[in-house]
């Protein structure tokens, strides 16, 4: 329904630079390191964003991969015998968006479907009411924290294992064990989310409430702030105790890392 045929990366960024024309691609293909955090501000300022900002902010995260050497080079490789349609068949089930499991088939993924969106060929409005919820802005945090947050941890990621792989002998910060404990309460936390929306025990007021804490809770603890963490966190377990004590165990899993 969302999905349209794989394309190559060149065609792939091609929609990028054309909204770029004022710039050489020379000036686009910058090495400088602060690209990267260009791409991390990106992120951020979409995680942070009203859903009414959405479609703007999306496109500042694909210009800022498109103007760094070294992403275009990451997503170059991850997108190399990558089939976005099979793909996104295999982890569309039914009404639920899943995301793969490693942290490139996550990168590869979620890149094809921001760049889906931003030509319009996916349409937020349709896509966020069909996977997550039938309210607009809590549909909004729910893909912020299940989507947008996991794409920006793998990315990350990947650019500090490719630096491992092609400068050995720099001293680099490693950010595995982080990226493993985060992906595994991103995961938990999700699947915790999904079953919130699919119990058809909870009226979709208590749904809508106990989504907005979960994702709240999810961008919280990437932003590793400890007291609002705690908070949310406390939150949410007082909420799902008083309407669905059964899920207690579910959450308590997934921890605060």
């Amino acid at each position: 329904m969302f999905i349209r045929k794989p394309k190559t990366l060149d065609i792939l960024f091609a929609a990028v630079y054309n909204s770029l024309m004022e710039r050489t691609i020379y000036d686009l293909m910058s090495p400088n390191p602060k690209k990267i955090d260009e791409f991390k501000s990106a992120c951020d300022n979409l995680l942070n964003s009203q859903y009414i900002l959405a479609e703007g902010r999306i496109s500042l995260v694909l210009e800022a991969i498109a103007s760094s050497q070294t992403l275009y080079n990451l997503f170059d490789e991850v997108l190399k015998g990558f089939d976005y349609k099979a793909t996104a068949k295999e982890h569309s089930t039914g009404r639920e968006f899943r995301l793969p499991d490693t942290p490139e088939k996550i990168a590869a993924l979620i890149f094809c479907v921001l760049l889906d969106m931003d030509k319009r060929v996916i349409l937020l409005e349709d896509f966020l009411p069909f996977f997550y919820a039938s309210d607009l802005n809590v549909a909004y945090e729910n893909f912020l924290a299940r989507i947008i947050l996991p794409f920006r941890t793998a990315v990350l990621h990947l650019l500090t294992e490719r630096e491992k792989r092609f400068y050995p002998a720099a001293a680099v910060r490693t950010e595995k064990t982080e990226y493993t404990h985060q992906m595994h309460f991103d995961k938990l936390m999700g699947t915790l989310l999904m079953r919130i929306q699919s119990d058809p025990s909870l009226d979709d007021i208590v749904k809508d409430d106990l989504a907005t804490l979960g994702g709240e809770l999810i961008i919280a603890q990437k932003e590793g702030n400890t007291r609002i963490v705690e908070r949310t966190y406390y939150k949410l377990c007082k909420k799902i105790k008083m309407h669905k004590p059964s899920l207690l165990p579910e959450l308590e899993k997934a921890g605060i890392v």
